[in-house]
């Protein structure tokens, strides 16, 4: 699952952005010149002090995107989930159980969440856990001679939710022809 925070007052990457800026014009009067010109900080002659002020700026954003994703992951670590996080961005990807998403989806801090569309690999270990899989197979059903094909177009489209499913499903509106809806209403269903 690919987990995008949500960013609290203060926090949105315009509102760090203009801080960074105001940092660098306050360090550089070469990078308050170039923002005074309606461009960004770093958009100044020299090409060595760009570069200079560019690492510097990056590294305000990326520092601040760690403080965002930082508690929970952290939580998530301790847990024994595999966390993988982005320099710069607030999110992050791991392996879930459903249950660990529900949760997450009730949190503030968490504004969506999304299924990663992957090639496709076994996973039924993890997977069979988590829906409970055994009562069936117990019954006698493993699926044998049952297929189900979702064939669609497109991929992540960046306004959907991420799983559509009444029950779980977030504000918003929810692209039909999404791949992530199809193949979450056809699990959910079988």
């Amino acid at each position: 699952m690919a987990v995008w925070l949500a960013a609290k007052p203060g926090q949105t990457l315009h509102e760090q952005e203009q801080a960074a800026f105001a940092v660098m014009a306050t360090k550089y009067p070469e990078a308050k010149v170039a923002l005074d010109r309606q461009s960004k900080p770093m958009d100044v002659a020299d090409p060595a002090l760009a570069q200079r002020i560019e690492s510097e700026y990056v590294a305000l954003i990326t520092a601040g995107m760690k403080a965002r994703v930082q508690p929970l992951t952290a939580e998530l670590r301790l847990r024994g989930f595999g966390v993988t996080i982005f320099d710069g961005m607030p999110s992050f990807v791991a392996i879930l159980p459903k249950r660990v998403i529900l949760e997450l989806n009730s949190r503030a801090a968490v504004g969506e969440i999304y299924l990663i569309e992957d090639n496709e690999r076994l996973a039924m270990d993890s997977a069979a856990r988590t829906i409970r899989a055994q009562k069936v197979w117990n019954k006698g059903y493993d699926g044998s001679g049952v297929k189900i094909a979702i064939l669609e177009c497109g991929n992540v489209s960046t306004s959907n939710t991420w799983i559509h499913h009444a029950s779980v499903k977030r504000n918003g509106t929810c692209d039909q022809a999404h791949p992530t809806w199809v193949a979450s209403a056809a699990a959910i269903e079988l």
